[in-house]
């Protein structure tokens, strides 16, 4: 059972080594996640911030930042913040799990993901959020699309979630997590022969972020047809209509042997 489908979620994505994910800036995440909600909400009727899994709760983004400004980023592995209004509940998470593990893969994927009301989703707000994040992430992969809160996670999602969590570095040689409503996609995904041919095909448009990043957004009608092309190719990672067209590639495994946990 879904609840109504009113939601969107904005996901951005980087592959970092053990080393890069120590520097990883996730308090400067916080802040410019933080804005974005608040700008868009404007007057959420509760808050509660988290880390590290919700060892303790938070109910000020003052007490919170003091929590968090007392440790080096490399100790902050996960943040939480909620923004709920009467009819909603909005959320940010940011991951960064490879720095807690013992013994972390050679890579492993930063996640930002946003749950926000449709009735909050402001292009204006969503785009300035684009371009901040991208000034202190420098992120690798993102997209933005309809979400449906479910009561209760399918067993058929968390397979769908791991083979992303294994395999999420092919982001950086073409591959694509699915196609989307918004597609943020570096240069190695827009050079990606379907993708490539789409564009020139003028299925959907594109706005060009930066050197290394292109957002190439589709309406409905756009999106089906790109659904139906990518998923008959290898290069959606997380396919449900032919999941063994990736799975079965040598990159496929190459990707999870490099990314699996020791």
């Amino acid at each position: 059972m879904f609840f109504q489908d009113k939601y969107k979620i904005i996901e951005f994505c980087k592959i970092v080594t053990p080393l890069e994910g120590e520097f990883f800036l996730i308090k400067d995440c916080f802040k410019v996640l933080y804005d974005f909600i608040l700008q868009s909400i404007d007057k959420p009727t509760s808050l509660s911030f988290a880390y590290n899994y919700g060892r303790k709760v938070w109910k000020t983004k003052e007490g919170f930042l003091k929590a968090i400004n007392s440790l080096e980023n490399k100790d902050v592995v996960n943040i939480m913040a909620y923004f709920n209004d009467n009819r909603s509940e909005n959320y940010f998470i940011i991951n960064n799990p490879i720095m807690n593990l013992e013994h972390p893969p050679n890579l492993s994927s930063i996640s930002l993901e946003i749950i926000i009301d449709k009735k909050y989703f402001d292009k204006t707000l969503v785009n300035q959020l684009i371009h901040n994040m991208n000034d202190v992430y420098s992120f690798d992969y993102g997209y933005i699309n309809d979400y449906r809160k479910k009561q209760k996670e399918s067993k058929n999602n968390s397979v769908l979630e791991q083979k992303w969590i294994f395999h999420s570095m092919g982001v950086k040689e073409g591959y694509i997590k699915n196609v989307y409503e918004y597609n943020i996609l570096n240069n190695t995904q827009i050079d990606q022969p379907i993708i490539k041919e789409l564009i020139k095909e003028n299925i959907g448009g594109i706005v060009k972020l930066n050197d290394q990043l292109t957002i190439w957004r589709l309406d409905k009608s756009e999106l089906k047809v790109a659904q139906k092309r990518l998923n008959q190719s290898q290069y959606v990672i997380v396919n449900t209509k032919n999941p063994d067209l990736f799975l079965e590639t040598e990159d496929a495994k190459r990707f999870r042997k490099l990314m699996e946990l020791k």
